[in-house]
């Protein structure tokens, strides 16, 4: 039966993103891959993620100019570092296959590993319509104690689900995860699988962001000039058992509508609508026929802000004032005040600065950013309804009521490359924020927990097809009324996925 289910996952669970060898959902990679698809073409709709691209030149720059693929046949150990470790093109097929790695050694005294992470990764595309990718990773981790109690009271690691104890102070967990992509022409795509989504031109997202664990959805795509429609369907699921009796996890539907309009090749503005449907009954977990609906705006239409179904609506824009100096920014309102509710206006809003290769040197990447949120916002008095995901924000990790200043720097020289992150955030304290109702929240938040720290990392790409690097870092946290923690580490990874500690 397992050989079953893992050939499945092999087959089906396709994951990520739209190339034969796909982007990742790594900021300083996002922004490289932004700046290079800028050079090559001004319009293009870079607001949502997974890429819904139609240009198989763009696959090609990228896979030429950021991972070095080289498709001539040469010895395979002679050219191994301009390859995928297995790498087929025959005609109208390609396929890629390397492994996900990360091995690291920290300071920490009980456990000579802090985490333990194998894998392998599948991509490929082939009649230059289809194109695929499958991930399957096995981890045993050891985390510093701020992870640690954030699994406890969520009951998931960070952007991976349940877990199970390792050995002493460990944990041991799973993930599968994958899409496929069809261009049905060079206008309409669909994309159906398992994976992240990410919606918005920074870091964070107080929309849609890849911080929770992957989810099914269904995307369909039409481009019609300088207009990018897309209608989104997909299930979240809950990580603890609705009922203690029959164990049912609670599923919640999310209909999912985004339209973009680039007015200038300066300017792009995006309009997001976010729908909640909880299942019926436990007898009837399916969605209602409203679910379904493609038109953005109609769910607005149909239940307001604050009637029964969730709805949450936002916006994005981003702005060049050069190809290298981009602002840009997202609004998101989730409640209107209301006299009938405990819910007083919720609302996020994100501004931010990007800058590609400033002073003309290449492959430096900066970013500074806020992120606010209010009261309440993604969350209703009925737990089943908020815009969660396996017990997780499917936008912000700090859930509701912060304020957050990031500041992000990222350079490669040849192989050698240096990482800074630095964040300082202001959050709602204690128990699980994504819960409590605003009435809740007012009776039981005194005060708002102080959150400074900063990673700095640097070392040397060893292979650039699977991303695969060593890793020295070290992460420093100071907390309200708590010492202040250093983490010094070592790492060889394979960096396509984000992992984010940075609560």
């Amino acid at each position: 039966m397992r050989i079953v289910v893992l050939f499945y996952f092999f087959l089906i669970n396709i994951f990520l993103f739209s190339q034969e060898i796909p982007i990742s959902f790594i900021w300083s990679e996002r922004q490289q891959s932004e700046a290079m698809l800028q050079k090559q073409d001004s319009f293009f709709h870079a607001g949502i993620f997974p890429l819904t691209m139609n240009k198989i030149s763009s696959d090609s720059l990228f896979v030429q100019q950021i991972l070095g693929i080289d498709y001539t046949k040469k010895p395979y150990f002679k050219n191994l570092a301009h390859h995928s470790f297995v790498q087929v093109k025959d005609n109208d097929f390609l396929l890629h296959i390397n492994p996900i790695l990360n091995e690291q050694y920290s300071n920490l005294d009980a456990h000579k590993y802090s985490q333990n992470t194998r894998g392998v990764i599948i991509s490929g595309q082939f009649e230059h319509r289809f194109r695929f990718v499958s991930t399957m990773i096995e981890t045993q981790a050891y985390y510093q104690d701020y992870i640690v109690n954030y699994v406890k009271k969520n009951g998931v690691v960070p952007g991976s689900g349940r877990v199970r104890g390792f050995k002493d102070g460990g944990y041991d967990f799973s993930q599968a995860s994958g899409y496929v992509q069809y261009e049905a022409s060079p206008r309409l795509q669909f994309m159906l699988g398992h994976s992240r989504q990410f919606i918005g031109y920074g870091y964070r997202s107080v929309l849609l962001s890849d911080a929770p664990l992957d989810y099914p959805f269904f995307r369909a795509s039409y481009t019609f000039k300088k207009i990018q429609y897309s209608a989104t369907y997909a299930v979240f699921q809950s990580a603890s058992a609705f009922d203690d009796r029959t164990k049912v996890y609670s599923r919640k539907y999310s209909s999912q509508h985004y339209i973009s309009y680039l007015a200038s090749k300066w300017l792009e503005v995006g309009l997001f609508e976010n729908t909640l449907f909880n299942s019926m009954s436990l007898q009837n977990n399916r969605p209602p026929e409203e679910f379904y609906s493609p038109i953005i705006g109609s769910d607005l239409l149909f239940f307001g802000l604050h009637q029964s179904k969730n709805v949450m609506l936002g916006t994005q824009s981003q702005l060049s004032f050069s190809p290298q100096l981009k602002i840009y920014g997202q609004f998101a309102l989730d409640d209107l005040k209301n006299k009938d509710t405990t819910s007083a206006n919720k609302y996020a809003w994100q501004c931010g600065l990007k800058i590609f290769e400033p002073f003309k040197i290449k492959n430096l990447f900066l970013i500074a950013e806020f992120n606010y949120a209010s009261k309440a916002m993604y969350i209703t008095d009925n737990e089943r309804e908020a815009f969660t995901q396996h017990n997780e924000s499917i936008a912000h990790p700090l859930g509701n009521y912060f304020t957050e200043k990031i500041f992000l720097l990222n350079y490669t020289f040849k192989r050698f490359f240096v990482s800074v992150k630095w964040n300082d955030a202001h959050y709602a304290a204690g128990e699980n924020r994504l819960f409590l109702s605003d009435s809740t929240l007012a009776a039981n938040v005194k005060e708002l927990q102080h959150v400074h720290q900063y990673k700095v990392e640097t070392g040397y790409i060893l292979h650039r097809p699977s991303r695969l690097q060593f890793v020295l870092g070290i992460q420093c946290r100071n907390e309200s009324a708590k010492p202040s923690t250093y983490f010094v580490y070592a790492a060889i990874r394979t960096n396509i996925m984000n992992f984010y500690d940075d609560f």
